[in-house]
C-alpha cells in the first residue's frame, strides 16, 4: 500500500508547479493576442476591416494559447542551455608586494556569440588529502565568492564573459615567504589552519551567470617536492562536492 501511495504521490506531485504554469501561459497568450505580436496585428486588421466569425475566434484563441505554451516552454529551455564552459586553469608568476606569487586562475569561455552578464565563482569548499592518502573536508566549508584578476582596486565579483575575450578568476596563491592564500572575499578563515604549505587540495567550485544553469568543477592544488614554487593544478569539470562521505579515495 506505501508503495501504491508513493507511487501517487510522485504522480501528482509535479502539479503543484500548475498555478504558476497557467500564469505563465495566460501572460504570454495576453501579448499575442492584445498586443504587438504576429496574431495580434493581422488579428485586429481582421477584426476592423472584415467580419470574422465565431468559429475564427475560437481558432485564433486555440492558436495563441498553442503558441503561449510554446513561448513559455522557450523563455525556461533558453536558461538551460550552456552559454559558457570552465575551459582551464592555469598558473601564472608574478611580483607581489616585494614577493614572487604563483596564482591559481581559472578560465571561463563564453560560448555564444553574445555577452554573458553577470558571471560569479563560487567556492563551496576546500577537502585536503591526508596521509592515507584520502580526501576530506577542511574547516573551510562555508561558500565564499571569488574575484576577477586585474578587476582594480576594489575586486570585482561579477564580470562580462565576451566571446573570444579571456577573462580570468584568482582561485589561490602561492608566495615566496611560504604564505598561502585563497583569493575569495575573506581569504582562509582562521579555523582552517590545515590550508598550508605543503599539501594537496581539492577545491569545489560553482560557476552562475544570469539566465544560465549552474556550472559545477573542481581544482586540485598540489606542491611538487614540497615547494612554494612547485605548485600544479588539475581541473575537473563537473565533480561536485560529497558531503554524505567523510572522505573519498584518491
Amino acid at each position: 500500500m506505501r508503495k501504491q501511495l508513493g507511487w501517487i504521490a510522485a504522480q501528482i506531485g509535479p502539479f503543484r508547479y500548475f498555478p504558476q504554469y497557467i500564469v505563465s501561459i495566460l501572460a504570454h497568450w495576453q501579448f499575442l493576442l492584445f498586443e504587438a505580436s504576429v496574431i495580434s496585428v493581422p488579428f485586429s486588421l481582421w477584426y476592423f476591416l472584415g467580419n470574422p466569425s465565431h468559429g475564427a475566434y475560437l481558432i485564433i484563441f486555440v492558436i495563441a494559447a498553442f503558441l503561449a505554451g510554446f513561448f513559455s516552454w522557450t523563455s525556461i529551455y533558453k536558461k538551460l542551455l550552456p552559454k559558457f564552459e570552465i575551459a582551464d586553469c592555469r598558473t601564472s608568476r608574478t611580483p607581489w608586494n616585494n614577493e614572487v606569487a604563483i596564482f591559481v586562475q581559472i578560465i571561463p569561455r563564453c560560448l555564444t556569440e553574445s555577452p554573458v552578464y553577470r558571471c560569479k565563482a563560487t567556492l563551496i569548499s576546500v577537502w585536503t588529502m591526508d596521509q592515507d592518502s584520502k580526501w576530506k573536508p577542511t574547516e573551510f566549508d562555508e561558500p565564499d565568492v571569488l574575484t576577477w584578476s586585474k578587476s582594480g582596486a576594489i575586486a570585482d565579483e561579477e564580470a562580462t564573459l565576451e566571446p573570444r575575450a579571456e577573462r580570468r578568476i584568482n582561485l589561490c596563491g602561492s608566495f615566496s615567504n611560504q604564505q598561502f592564500q585563497i583569493f575569495s572575499r575573506t581569504g582562509i578563515p582562521r579555523k582552517a589552519s590545515d590550508i598550508k604549505i605543503p599539501g594537496k587540495f581539492r577545491f569545489f567550485l560553482a560557476f552562475s551567470a544570469t539566465d544560465c544553469s549552474f556550472i559545477y568543477a573542481a581544482v586540485d592544488i598540489q606542491f611538487k617536492n614540497s615547494n612554494w614554487d612547485g605548485l600544479i593544478c588539475t581541473l575537473h569539470e563537473g565533480m561536485i562536492e560529497d558531503r554524505s562521505r567523510e572522505t573519498i579515495s584518491q
